[in-house]
């Protein structure tokens, strides 16, 4: 096995995920995963759990021979819902995107894809589609759709500037619209900005 050059395959097959992620969706420890990155031996369930994580063929994970398989695509994480993004929670798993769409398109760095939970945002977002969310945003710099943090919750919302305050809208008429005043304005955590999403027929 080439050992040196194992760490270095398992980065080039991160392709951008981080590797909290992939050790989660691995099924293997945070310390296994430094530890095999800093160049332990790993053990056979170990390379086999990354090698099914990152998408790539074992022999080529172990040896470096043959075609890596690594995926073209950009790897985006996917979180079950706005509180998971919000609270940082593992990602259920990464779907891929082409990386003109991620880049030239969207221009994020650092996308991630959000299962919407609810059916507030309908029709524009319905419950289970895949919200695209650029998590690069850390104020409100333009009206739209966000994933924001208010009182504890975190929710899938339009917003749109008030003067000092923020109105905040569904874009379902069953669910209200309601307004935070200015005083508490600054209350509002913007999780991300949502840029895209991918609907279900």
């Amino acid at each position: 096995m080439n050992e040196d050059g194992l760490g270095q395959r398992i980065k080039q097959a991160m392709n951008g995920e981080s590797a909290r992620s992939i050790a989660w969706r691995a099924g293997i420890s945070d310390s296994t995963r430094r530890s095999i990155l800093a160049g332990a031996r790993p053990t056979v369930d170990n390379l086999a759990a990354l090698a099914r994580a990152l998408g790539v063929g074992l022999d080529w994970l172990v040896t470096g021979a043959g075609s890596s398989g690594v995926p073209r695509g950009e790897r985006t994480p996917l979180y079950a819902g706005p509180d998971a993004l919000a609270d940082d929670a593992p990602p259920t798993e990464a779907i891929e995107l082409p990386p003109a769409l991620v880049r030239t398109r969207f221009g994020c760095a650092a996308l991630a894809a959000v299962t919407v939970g609810d059916d507030a945002m309908a029709p524009t977002l319905a419950e289970g589609d895949v919200a695209l969310v650029d998590r690069d945003c850390g104020r409100l710099a333009r009206d739209g759709v966000y994933i924001m943090v208010f009182e504890k919750t975190a929710l899938l919302r339009r917003l749109q500037r008030a003067g000092a305050a923020l109105i905040v809208e569904a874009d379902n008429p069953a669910f209200r619209s309601w307004t935070i005043a200015a005083a508490q304005a600054a209350e509002v955590r913007l999780v991300g900005r949502v840029v895209g999403a991918i609907r279900r027929i």
